[in-house]
């Protein structure tokens, strides 16, 4: 009977932890970023899976972030550039009526 229930603790280890990935890679797929599978108490191949999945979470929200600061900086410039193309059109205007 103990033997039994041991086993039917590690199946269910098993399961929830199967379902914990699932949730996982539905949520990446859904750009969910933050999600992650916990890993407490996980053992074998499907922790070792487990730790993929949040390294490339990781990754993932990593490489979002880069572009987001990218981005950011690319529209300051834009909008520098084009401040500095204004007054030198006000300027050109002005040295014209000169």
């Amino acid at each position: 009977l103990l033997g039994v229930a041991v086993r039917w603790k590690e199946r269910t280890d098993v399961a929830r932890l199967e379902g914990e990935i699932l949730r996982v890679v539905r949520d990446l797929n859904r750009y969910q970023l933050a999600s992650r599978v916990p890993l407490e108490g996980a053992s074998g191949p499907l922790a070792t899976l487990g730790a993929g999945l949040n390294q490339v979470g990781d990754s993932m929200a990593g490489i979002v972030s880069t572009v987001a600061s990218l981005a950011t900086q690319v529209s300051a410039g834009a909008a520098t550039i084009a401040e500095e193309n204004r007054q030198l059109g006000e300027q050109a205007a002005r040295a014209a009526r000169s």
